[in-house]
């Protein structure tokens, strides 16, 4: 994974105000693996790309404004949020 640079992370601040997080996790299944849910509640500039960081083992799904988005789309631990 690229570490977001400075360039980055200006350019994300200009265009999304984060609101709040929220993360769930699931510790019951035993072994080094475990299910989570991470809620992200951000406004952001109409019109504006962006993508958000993650590193999951899988990705199961994605939501953003209550439409699915593809979890195929994650690249290079990066999710483009369109």
């Amino acid at each position: 994974m690229p570490s977001l640079t400075r360039v980055e992370a200006t350019a994300r601040r200009a265009l999304i105000t984060v609101e709040s997080y929220l993360v769930d996790l699931d510790l019951t299944g035993g072994g080094e693996r475990f299910r989570s849910t991470a809620t992200i509640r951000f406004r952001a500039t109409p019109g504006a790309d962006t993508f958000v960081e993650v590193k999951p083992a899988q990705l199961l799904g994605v939501r953003l404004n209550d439409r699915d988005l593809d979890p195929d789309s994650l690249d290079d631990n990066r999710l483009p949020l369109t």
